[in-house]
């Protein structure tokens, strides 16, 4: 079976999750990140760092025991991360327009070339879609892991297309990740935006929540791509819930500038980004924001004061905003 996601991150997470749990408990070291609650805080003696480090142990020790291992080959795990919400379609997946808006989106350090990225990602959804598409002549069956996010939503609709142009024969099934995952048991509501957030030990649980993909409902989402891919919009979202759907290039502007009002009159960019992240999770990547923030430069709405500090990304200029 091969495992298929739409970013490389919840790729790397599903192939850690495939057997982790499996074997005995973590008996080694492990890293901890402690925030002190203030700057006049004293550094912690030996013996409270011993029990911070021995309390993680122990919670990563039931982690384990409660995990519920996926099995399966890592090599089985493919990721298609075509940034499937953003830019033209025109072309093809890997033609000159989606190529441009990958570079721009790459492009946020000033001393780095985002083109052999952007070539490299187009590289690797184009192997994964040959894997997939040879899969299917076979009839080995695919698993797609899909989260409420446009990028998924409208990479799983291109995946259908493809497959459905192919006359795939592999069984398909969709693991969609529930926005709010609630335990009972141990009385909590976990909030995902992605896949890339899950714990380790937990993709086994949505398991049984699989859902078929028939034919028929592999045609209707394939059509919908094919829409989208008709309208040829810079930008899809998903409203409410619904299919994605195509939207201007500033349809999250309003988010945008709510976030701006928070921030003081002069600001490094990176501040509006993480802004962006606490207030919209599910619409936020800091290189999509970086491209409205520079059409808030191009339009008045913010001045450039500075360049971003050496060894920092290109967001990290210094800005004013002009109506404050």
């Amino acid at each position: 079976m091969l495992e298929i996601v739409f970013d490389e991150c919840s790729a790397a997470g599903l192939k850690m999750a495939q057997h982790y749990g499996e074997g005995s408990a973590p008996t080694g070291d492990i890293g901890v990140s402690i925030k002190p609650a203030s700057p006049d805080d004293s550094p912690l003696s030996e013996q409270q760092m011993q029990e911070v480090l021995r309390h993680a142990l122990e919670t990563e020790r039931r982690r384990c025991e409660a995990a519920v291992p996926l099995g399966g080959n890592p090599g089985d795990v493919l990721a298609l991360p075509g940034r499937w919400d953003i830019g033209p379609l025109a072309g093809g997946f890997d033609g000159p327009a989606r190529r441009e808006v990958l570079i721009r989106l790459l492009d946020t350090w000033p001393q780095s070339d985002p083109s052999p990225e952007a070539e490299k990602l187009l590289e690797q959804v184009r192997t994964s879609l040959q894997r997939i598409l040879a899969a299917g002549r076979e009839g080995e069956p695919l698993r797609v892991w899909v989260s409420d996010l446009a990028n998924d939503a409208c990479g799983l609709r291109w995946l259908m297309n493809e497959l459905y142009k192919a006359e795939s024969r592999s069984e398909v099934s969709l693991v969609a990740l529930p926005r709010y995952d609630c335990r009972p048991d141990q009385e909590v509501i976990c909030e995902h935006r992605g896949w890339f957030e899950v714990d380790l030990g937990e993709w086994g649980r949505f398991v049984p929540q699989a859902q078929a993909v028939t034919p028929l409902l592999c045609r209707v989402l394939a059509k919908e791509w094919r829409r989208l891919e008709a309208e040829d919009a810079p930008l899809r979202a998903v409203v409410n819930g619904q299919p994605p759907v195509s939207v201007a290039a500033d349809f999250y502007d309003p988010f945008l500038r709510r976030a701006l009002a928070k921030l003081p009159a002069t600001f490094r960019g990176g501040e509006l980004i993480s802004q962006m992240i606490i207030d919209y999770p599910n619409v936020s990547r800091d290189g999509l924001v970086w491209l409205r923030m520079q059409a808030l430069i191009a339009d008045g709405t913010l001045e450039q004061l500075a360049e971003p500090r050496p060894d920092c990304p290109r967001y990290d200029c210094l800005l004013r905003q002009t109506a404050r």
